[in-house]
This record gives C-alpha cells, sequence and structure tokens, in this order.
C-alpha cells in the first residue's frame, strides 16, 4: 500500500532521550528519600516507556510512596529532565539516513508525542527539529493534554497533515505509542530502539533498526 504521510513519535523513536527520563526519575525518586533499588529500575523502564508525564508520576508515586503533590513532582521531574537535556540529546542511529532516503517519495512527515510544549521546545532548538519537520511537531498540548495510548495526537496530526489516518504509517518504540497508532486506524510500525520485543508485539511491521525498513516494499 502507498502512504501518503509518515508520523513519528519522538523519545526513543527519532531521539535518544529514554535514559534521561529514567535518570530524571530516578533522581526524583532519590530526591524524596525513597530506595531506588534495581529490580523498581527494571520496572520502571518497562512501565513508564511510551508514557507522558502525568501517568507517569502517579506510576512513580504508587510505587515509591511519595506522597506529594503530583504537579509539584511534574515540575520538579521536568527541571531534572531538562538540565539533563542540555547538550546531551542526540538522533536515534539511522534516522537521518532515512529521513534522506525517503525525500522525493511525495511523503508528508510530522512528530507525534506525548512529550509536553517545553521538552519539545528544548529538543527542536537543539536538533533543529524544524529542519526536518517545519511547523509539524505536535505535542500533547496540542490535544487538551490527552496523550497516548488515546489516539488524539495522531488524529491531530493527520488532520494538520491534511491526509487520511489510513493513508498514514506511524514509526514508534513502545506499546503505549503503538497502542494510539492503532486506535487512530493507521499502519504502525514498531522499531526496536529499546530492544524489547514485547513493546512492539501489536505492530504491523517490527523492525530492529530505521536500516531495516524497507522504504520500496513498506512505503511503496
Amino acid at each position: 500500500m502507498h502512504y501518503d504521510a509518515i508520523i513519528f513519535d519522538l523519545d526513543g523513536t527519532i531521539i535518544n532521550t529514554e535514559h534521561l527520563w529514567q535518570q530524571a526519575t530516578m533522581e526524583l525518586i532519590l530526591n524524596h528519600h525513597k530506595p531506588y533499588t534495581k529490580s523498581l529500575q527494571s520496572q520502571l523502564a518497562h512501565d513508564l516507556r511510551g508514557k507522558f508525564l502525568g501517568p507517569s508520576i502517579e506510576h512513580v508515586k504508587k510505587l515509591t510512596g511519595i506522597d506529594v503533590d503530583s504537579a509539584i513532582l511534574g515540575r520538579e521531574k521536568l527541571a531534572i529532565f531538562t538540565r539533563l537535556l542540555a547538550g546531551s540529546v542526540e538522533f536515534i542511529p539511522g534516522f537521518v539516513a532515512f529521513y534522506e532516503k525517503i525525500q522525493g517519495k511525495g511523503l508528508k512527515l510530522a512528530i507525534a508525542t506525548n512529550s509536553d510544549d517545553i521538552c519539545v521546545l528544548n529538543v527542536t532548538q537543539s536538533l533543529h527539529l524544524d529542519k526536518y519537520f517545519q511547523s509539524h511537531i505536535y505535542h500533547v498540548q496540542h490535544v487538551n493534554g490527552i496523550g497516548k495510548p488515546s489516539p488524539d495526537i495522531y488524529l491531530h496530526a493527520a488532520k494538520q497533515l491534511g491526509v487520511e489516518p489510513s493513508r498514514c504509517l506511524v514509526i514508534e518504540d513502545s506499546a503505549t505509542g503503538i497502542s494510539a497508532g492503532l486506535a487512530a486506524g493507521m499502519t504502525v510500525i514498531g522499531i526496536n530502539t529499546g530492544k524489547n520485543l514485547e513493546q512492539l508485539k501489536k505492530a504491523h511491521h517490527i523492525v530492529e533498526t530505521y536500516g531495516a525498513i524497507d522504504v520500496e516494499t513498506i512505503i511503496g
């Protein structure tokens, strides 16, 4: 099938920030004098992948017993992440080469992310994402804070591109994001940047790297 658009997730799909989010979670927990064990680290790495800030904070509170207002914790974690982000963000290997490969295919491109406006602004400035996506960079504030796995952010991106959802291809790295793409009625490629195939099992196609995406066969 020929597609008219590709909509990318951001964290873990285009940029390598999952380790920064994990570190921000660790610092947040330790700041509130709660233990951060290896088992908790593993559980949080699995549970929080692809989740946006609000639900991730609630999950951390549930697992650790931190008794602080969620909004305060959210701002604290975001401040930690923003500090860690400075000078540390980079593209996922293979993304730029894939982007160059699909040029001339007549595809419209967008980002649809669970990150908020501040994170997206910082990353856009660091990596000049607007050079690749122009103004089609959409975050949860564009859909009233309704994050994945709800399909809202993907449907919003498709509407802004002027493309029917069924003509959109999604590239995602998490179960949460894949569920959102499927709920939007889009075809989903799961890319295994997190080295966890279990996260990707519901995707239509699963690849290990961008180089494994057969542009002619999958995209048309």
